[in-house]
């Protein structure tokens, strides 16, 4: 059971605040929450909300306890430089968390020893608003009830789901990590179809984004049906909506165009290590 747990945050940034902020909404998630950052303005909202939860401290030399749970929400250029702070600060029994992309396992093994238990996460945008799609990744060492932990933890803002390698990682994050892009630019290419067939662009991005919000909220509460289903109870025969979708399938070339965003953003990954 995740309840009752006490959590170190380091970082509090864009990611780490809006996680941060989920959690706290999950109730009986966290009884403890501490938060090391040199910009105290990131949580000085959270400690007003949640005064009897939230720690604030500027340096981790200033820790007097080690949590349950510790977390790094700071970015991959500064992990080598603020890792080094908190080898003193885990134990064996501590789950290490981490959302630094790029840094495979191996780094934070080194960094900290093989024998702690670390899970290597990677949220995506939704993140902000509770509703992620994240991939998680724990070294050998990790125990069931730290991997269920994990687990729970990453679901308290969205759905999770758990991969073998940091090289399904990085195909992971190529899908649900840089997907949200994917999809806003979509919003903007039915916002330019839009004002090419007339409208004026206040009216193109109403009916843009709400097609799609529409769409994807059809989509999650359809469970039942798979996209393809759903597709094709859209599409009459013979209708306006075949006519489109012929020239957006037409050789396949949709579905060539995006395995070949996702393989490009894959490989991307693989060439910055």
């Amino acid at each position: 059971m995740t309840r009752d747990l006490s959590m170190t945050l380091v970082g509090c940034g864009a990611m780490g605040g809006a996680l941060l902020k989920g959690w706290l909404q999950a109730d009986g998630l966290f009884s403890k929450v501490t938060v090391i950052t040199p910009e105290k303005h990131t949580v000085d909202p959270f400690q007003e909300r949640y005064p009897n939860i939230i720690t604030y401290l500027e340096t981790p030399d200033q820790l007097t306890t080690t949590s349950d749970v510790l977390i790094f929400g700071v970015k991959p250029q500064i992990m080598p430089q603020v890792i080094r702070d908190y080898v003193t600060h885990v134990t064996t029994d501590t789950l290490i968390m981490t959302i630094a992309a790029g840094l495979d396992l191996s780094f934070y093994e080194k960094a900290l020893g093989d024998n702690k238990q670390i899970v290597r996460i990677m949220p995506n945008t939704p993140a902000t608003i509770s509703k992620a799609m994240s991939g998680l990744l724990a070294n050998k060492t990790i125990t069931p009830l730290n991997k269920e932990r994990a687990s729970r933890i990453m679901e308290a803002v969205g759905r999770a789901v758990f991969v073998e390698s940091d090289e399904k990682l990085d195909r992971l994050t190529a899908i649900s990590g840089c997907g949200p892009a994917y999809v806003f630019s979509l919003v903007e290419a039915l916002e330019k179809a839009a004002m090419s067939l007339g409208f004026s662009t206040e009216d193109a991005s109403l009916l843009a984004r709400e097609t799609v919000i529409g769409s994807a909220q059809y989509l999650a509460q359809t469970p039942s049906k798979s996209a393809t289903d759903l597709r094709i109870q859209v599409t009459s025969p013979g209708g306006m909506t075949e006519a489109g979708l012929k020239v957006l399938q037409d050789k396949d070339r949709f579905n060539t165009l995006i395995e070949d965003v996702t393989k490009a953003a894959f490989k991307h990954a693989e060439a910055l290590k």
